[in-house]
């Protein structure tokens, strides 16, 4: 099930081609807004806290990433995006292709986020996506939310398959969209290591279908900004290959990754 607290709640998603759009100027494609780590079909919600993707035309002349251990800017390479009107922590921002990674403010409310992109003052279309509480994605090695999950062991080495999770083994997972947060972080900040930024809702995990007993942490990444981090312990009951890795909130599910067991 999709549901938390009722195994027996379900989601069923299909796929509907849309007809490409474009626009001048500074333009955000309606269809072009998506949670950063999963790339899951646009309408999928964004969450407070939560890295998004956005893709358009004419996003400025310059690219520029945020420099690492530090917050996060609202102003990148001329470029600004805000949320229901509040101004989102920048990640990266690409003029060709037209791409732009920031977070979504945290004090986002409501059934929809109203995103508008503004390069140099000038102003794109809004475009309007559903927003709720968490809609987890997991960042994938391809970077394009699919094949590997982004998953480390406790020393920081990838998983993968040739350098496979072993049942009984803590390990990282990396992704965004997990919500609220205590203590709470101005937008944008670099994740604390004492006391520990915590995901106030509940997370369950899966591997290979078998449900996790053990998440030693569910939280912001410590010394990182905009990502969480969940630490939790292989089952031994999974089997061995390439095996699927669930992340499920009250709001949102998502398996689209992979993780590689000895």
């Amino acid at each position: 099930g999709v549901d938390v607290s009722d195994s027996s709640s379900y989601e069923i998603y299909f796929g509907a081609k849309f007809v490409p759009q474009s626009g001048p100027g500074v333009f955000l494609n309606p269809q072009g807004v998506f949670n950063a780590a999963s790339y899951a079909p646009a309408g999928f919600p964004l969450s407070p806290g939560g890295v998004m993707t956005l893709f358009g035309t004419g996003f400025g002349t310059q690219s520029a990433t945020a420099q690492g251990g530090r917050p996060f800017p609202n102003t990148l390479a001329g470029v600004q995006v805000t949320v229901n009107g509040t101004l989102a922590p920048m990640y990266s921002v690409s003029a060709n292709p037209a791409q732009i990674s920031a977070v979504v403010p945290f004090g986002a409310t409501g059934p929809t986020a109203t995103i508008v992109v503004s390069v140099n003052g000038t102003k794109s279309n809004s475009v309007e996506v559903p927003l709720g509480a968490s809609a987890p994605g997991i960042f994938s090695i391809a970077m394009n939310g699919l094949g590997d999950g982004a998953v480390l062991h406790r020393d920081f080495s990838l998983v993968n398959a040739s350098n496979p999770a072993r049942r009984g083994e803590i390990v990282q997972v990396f992704l965004t969209g997990l919500g609220a947060v205590s203590p709470p972080i101005p937008d944008g900040d670099v994740a604390p290591v004492t006391p520990l930024s915590v995901v106030t809702g509940p997370v369950n995990v899966y591997v290979g279908g078998q449900f996790v007993t053990n998440i030693q942490f569910k939280g912001l990444a410590p010394t990182l900004a905009g990502l969480y981090q969940l630490n939790i312990e292989i089952p031994v009951g999974v089997a061995s290959g390439s095996q699927s890795l669930a992340v499920q909130t009250v709001e949102g599910f998502t398996d689209l990754v992979n993780i590689a067991i000895q």
